[in-house]
């Protein structure tokens, strides 16, 4: 236990000065709602009006950051929704995640809720339903038409950020508020075929009434430090447990102080488990360091003050993990 922990030091300098990080997700579709209907990823698979007039609101507690959201006017006999240019299709293997805020208007009815999927058909959606004989918080149907709920959370008329997770292997997880609400195997499959946002039902039943913000699509199974940080993208940077603003030697003191404790004593965030919630993850190890590693910036550097060139510490660092292996070795 000793070596490891000091290995993960020898390691966690050594990566900070040597480029060495965790990789980043891949969003493939980004839809701010600041100001319009644009795809903010490299994908430029924008949206257009399908039918209706969505617009952006900029009222007070209408949207949830960046000045702008979503909003759908949709009753159960009329409906308004938008298409995207290139629908996004994920197979039967494929990993993928989605990831949002959204608020359904107050007073609207139990079956309001349509978030994103394919208007097409009855399967391909992911829904905002309060509908207590179905379910009340968020349903998840795959191409397969099998169902994943995340229950028990009756609407209340606020915004909460939703990120609905498929690892490729069968099973769809979820988070509401920042907070792992289980996984689901699906025996059939998870895929998931995306062509619309407000709408994804061939009935006028299941629209979208309320505001949609912060729209993600991944090609990949976000971890829950890329939960954490589209729940919270103002206030903590992945890898910042002191939240502070700033990933440096405080937040790495941190982690390494509970590095690989007792499992029966969960660790959390502010203790250095920044992938807290990923596939049963209740300890401080690599995939924490990775994430740490992958966002560190260094403290803020007092006023007029130059920037250390880091050269000899990543020599020292490196020459003490060769160290290190060998003495391993010979044990």
């Amino acid at each position: 236990m000793k070596y490891r922990s000091l290995c993960a030091i020898i390691l966690a300098a050594c990566a900070v000065f040597v480029l060495a990080g965790a990789a980043r997700a891949d969003i493939v579709a980004y839809y701010s709602f600041d100001t319009d209907f644009l795809d903010g990823s490299s994908s430029n698979n924008d949206l257009t009006i399908a039918t209706g007039t969505p617009t952006i609101t900029t009222t007070a507690g209408e949207y949830k950051y960046g000045g702008g959201g979503l909003d759908i006017d949709s009753t159960t006999s009329t409906k308004e929704y938008l298409s995207l240019t290139n629908p996004i299709t994920f197979s039967t293997h494929d990993a993928w995640s989605v990831a949002f805020w959204a608020r359904r208007r107050p007073g609207t009815d139990d079956k309001s809720g349509m978030i994103l999927g394919n208007p097409a058909n009855r399967q391909d959606f992911i829904w905002l339903s309060n509908n207590p004989s179905q379910v009340q918080g968020l349903r998840f149907r795959s191409t397969g038409n099998q169902n994943a709920n995340f229950g028990g959370f009756p609407d209340d008329g606020q915004f909460h950020h939703w990120a609905v997770i498929a690892d490729g292997a069968g099973n769809v997880a979820a988070y509401r508020d920042d907070v792992p609400q289980g996984s689901v195997p699906m025996s059939t499959s998870s895929a998931f075929k995306i062509t619309s946002v407000a709408h994804a039902y061939s009935s006028t039943t299941q629209s979208m009434d309320g505001q949609i913000d912060e729209l993600y699509i991944y090609d990949t199974a976000i971890d829950a430090a890329t939960v954490h940080s589209l729940y919270m993208p103002e206030l903590v940077t992945p890898g910042d447990a002191n939240g502070n603003g700033y990933v440096d030697d405080t937040d790495l003191a941190i982690m390494l102080g509970n590095w690989e404790k007792d499992p029966a004593i969960i660790s959390t965030w502010e203790l250095g488990n920044f992938t807290e919630g990923s596939l049963g993850d209740t300890d401080v190890d690599d995939s924490d360091l990775a994430v740490l590693l992958g966002n560190w910036t260094g403290p803020p550097p007092p006023a007029g003050a130059a920037v250390p060139e880091p050269a000899t510490l990543s020599l020292l660092t490196l020459g003490g993990l060769a160290v290190m292996r060998r003495r391993r070795r010979g044990m």
